[in-house]
Parts: structure tokens; C-alpha cells; sequence
């Protein structure tokens, strides 16, 4: 057994390697995020994944979830997409919450995880207060949110030179 980029290699009886895992820490890390991404604090206000969802159960592809930045930021250089899919699908075997199942290509809440949380959805053109405090700091006080209009200097390299009024 070797170990290559943080994954350990299980050797085949023949010498040949299958396909690599993920290290504890990574697998661990893995496990966490994805179960917050299937938890019902974060269920309750995804609308991004809870638009990709199917079913009761939240089933929704592996693909998408392996892709994610939080958890793809621990695939290991030179994994193929199918050999991360396997390793994000073994890293959530002893998950309380989610399910793989690999052949499928899929994940979901397990049956006992309970029904999917009501979605919360938020409104348009809803700014947080922290967010809208956060633009008018670098915008000035007349920014109430991100989508009120920019009102900004003319860009330093635009003058009547080039473009003269008359």
C-alpha cells in the first residue's frame, strides 16, 4: 500500500493498482461538506441544488455534488471525473445522513434523514444588511443594495482627446 497526493493505492493481487481513495483528512472533509450540503439548515434555502433535486429523498447526481468548489477542492491532481465520483461515493459510506450509490450515479438523504425541509425561498431584489452595509462601504451611502444602479467617475482613460464633444 503507497500513497500518492494524499490518496492511498490499494495494490491487486496481479500488481496492478485499483482505483485510488482518498486520505482520512481528505475523505473526512468530504464527508462534512456534503452533509451540510443534504442538511436541513442548508436544504431549507439551496435553491440551486434544490432545483437539480428528484424524489422525496433529495436524489440529485453525483456529478454535481463532486463538482461543487468546496468538495472538489480536495480531488486529487490527475483523478479522472469517474475515479473522483468514486472517491466522493466511498468517502460518504459511513455517512448518517447521505447515500451513494455509485453505479447509479446518484446521491440522496437516506430514508431515515426525514422529509425535505420546506424551501425558503428568498425575494428578488432582497440585499441581506450585511450585504447592502458592505456595498454602500465601497460604493457610498446611496448604495441601498447590489442592485441599486452604479453611479461611477468616468473611466480614468476616457477624455476628450479621444472621444471629443462638440
Amino acid at each position: 500500500v503507497g500513497g500518492y497526493g494524499g490518496r492511498e493505492m490499494d495494490e491487486a493481487e496481479e500488481g496492478e493498482c485499483t482505483v485510488p481513495s482518498l486520505g482520512p483528512a481528505a475523505s473526512a472533509a468530504v464527508l462534512r461538506q456534503v452533509e451540510h450540503y443534504f442538511s436541513d439548515q442548508n436544504l431549507a434555502k439551496d435553491e440551486f441544488l434544490r432545483g437539480r433535486m428528484e424524489g422525496d429523498r433529495g436524489t440529485c447526481p453525483l456529478s454535481l455534488i463532486s463538482g461543487f468548489k468546496m468538495v472538489s477542492a480536495h480531488r486529487p491532481a490527475g483523478a479522472s471525473s469517474g475515479e473522483w465520483e468514486g472517491m466522493v461515493a466511498e468517502a460518504l459510506r459511513d455517512s448518517s445522513t447521505v447515500e451513494a450509490d455509485a453505479a447509479r450515479g446518484t446521491l440522496s438523504r437516506k430514508p431515515g434523514a426525514g422529509p425535505l425541509p420546506e424551501l425558503r425561498l428568498s425575494g428578488i431584489n432582497e440585499t441581506p444588511p450585511a450585504t447592502a452595509r458592505k456595498a454602500a462601504h465601497f460604493r457610498g451611502p446611496e448604495a441601498q443594495s447590489l442592485h441599486a444602479p452604479r453611479l461611477a467617475a468616468p473611466h480614468p482613460h476616457a477624455s476628450a482627446r479621444i472621444c471629443p464633444q462638440q
